[in-house]
């Protein structure tokens, strides 16, 4: 009994073996993968504008957005309280947007300072969100905005100018950064990037 038990074993395994490394081994190597490797997305600035002298007349400097989801702001006049200060924003006004049960998103406040963003994450507020975009400046406080031109809001649309002209050369693309982290969930360097 223990010899047919002992066999019945060592078949079994030997057939979990076969399926693991010939049938199906790319299978498990995906899913491996994706439990080790951390996906990324970057987002692509916009090139600068400079003069003839390398002087950078327009340039794109990375930024954070905060956004809300009123549907899951549990209480948002406490939530606008604690925005308020860190926002340099009316309680109130920060209140009206996440008041609006009409909407699954509203921009809170845009164009904010990295130091700002790291500050309201650190709030841990139920609903709001920090996230990434970018904020056009010009030189010398735009005084050659007539020439060089101008971007929209959400950086994505130029006006006139330099900007419209030049609009397909100063387009940034996103990316992609992708690295491995260990079982502790500390990065593992590799030489593959």
């Amino acid at each position: 009994m223990l010899l047919v038990t002992s066999t019945v074993s060592v078949v079994l395994l030997v057939l979990m073996l076969v399926r693991l490394q010939v049938v199906e081994p790319r299978r498990y190597v995906q899913k491996g993968e994706g439990q080790r490797q951390i996906r990324t997305s970057l987002v692509g600035l916009r090139g600068s504008i400079v003069d003839r002298n390398g002087e950078t007349l327009a340039m794109s400097l990375p930024a954070r957005a905060v956004t809300a989801d009123p549907r899951y702001v549990t209480d948002p006049q406490a939530e606008a309280a604690k925005l308020a200060p860190v926002l340099r924003i009316d309680a109130a006004t920060i209140e009206a947007k996440l008041e609006r049960p009409d909407t699954g998103f509203v921009y809170v406040a845009r164009q904010l300072d990295a130091d700002v963003g790291e500050a309201v994450e650190k709030l841990g507020l139920a609903g709001v969100y920090v996230t990434d975009e970018s904020r056009r400046v010009t030189a010398a406080d735009g005084l050659g905005r007539s020439v060089v031109g101008r971007m929209n809001v959400y950086g994505d649309e130029a006006s006139y100018g330099l900007e419209k002209s030049l609009d397909s050369v100063l387009t940034g693309h996103d990316g992609l950064r992708v690295h491995e982290r260990g079982a502790d969930g500390a990065t593992i360097v590799s030489s593959n990037g």
